[in-house]
């Protein structure tokens, strides 16, 4: 890895830009593994001539992330985002058994997308479906209750919000928010270090990386050489055009 061009390093000591002093000894930073393989980041830290804290080594977020043991939203988003489908698809089939209008069916992407990112025939399915007194209605609440989370800057008052969202749903009576909420508890020392880290640390890219090539490589059942994987996935991640034959036929 190397700096940005014309990019200033960041005092470690008051986090205020500084003009550069020397470069240290070439580090290895274990980074999110990627398709499985093991990922390192080579870096030479920079030292600067801060004018408040004199000589210091340079703010690295990702460093001290690592560090750190970041349970980032990346992992939460999903756990809550399982729960909720779970949730869905238990309450969906009860209804159909018992002969109600399947109020639910075709509303699984409509709770699990961010609110921004829904067609306008999903947001009026949405807002039809949160007229209902249901488990998946109340569980979708919560995960939305659960943003404002995010929205903190010190990890005190983070984790103050954090122990009663917890509690409110540890009453709510519904099991699979209820899994979440207590691994939530389980790692919450974990989870407040993303505070920590000043937000800035986030496995999100990566893991969305790791499963566009898992999918890759299932949909071609393998390949024999790391060359044919190379070029699969440099078309489906890049989104190179395609030929429309493999062969030419006479």
């Amino acid at each position: 890895m190397a700096p940005r061009k014309n990019g200033h390093a960041i005092c470690s000591g008051c986090q205020q830009p500084a003009p550069g002093y020397d470069r240290l000894a070439e580090r290895r930073f274990e980074f999110v593994p990627l398709w499985g393989i093991r990922v390192f980041l080579l870096y030479k830290m920079r030292r600067v001539e801060c004018k408040t804290c004199g000589v210091k080594v340079e703010q690295v977020p990702w460093a001290e992330g690592k560090k750190e043991h970041i349970l980032d939203r990346f992992h939460i988003v999903a756990m809550l985002n399982k729960a909720i489908d779970e949730v869905r698809a238990t309450e969906h089939k009860q209804l159909q058994a018992d002969g109600y209008e399947p109020v639910l069916k075709k509303t699984r992407w409509c709770r699990l997308k961010r609110k921004e990112n829904l067609t306008e025939k999903e947001e009026i399915k949405l807002n039809t479906v949160l007229q209902y007194n249901l488990k998946s209605v109340r569980a979708y609440l919560l995960r939305e209750e659960f943003q404002v989370f995010w929205d903190y800057i010190s990890p005190h008052w983070a984790g103050k919000y954090l122990d009663r969202w917890c509690t409110r749903v540890m009453r709510s009576k519904i099991e699979p928010m209820k899994t979440v909420a207590k691994s939530v508890r389980r790692h919450k020392p974990l989870i407040l270090n993303w505070f920590k880290a000043k937000k800035a640390y986030s496995s999100g890219i990566v893991e969305g990386l790791n499963t566009r090539i898992k999918l890759t490589t299932r949909k071609s059942y393998g390949f024999r050489t790391y060359r044919c994987a190379e070029i699969a996935l440099y078309h489906t991640l890049g989104k190179l055009p395609e030929p429309e034959m493999t062969h030419r036929f006479y």
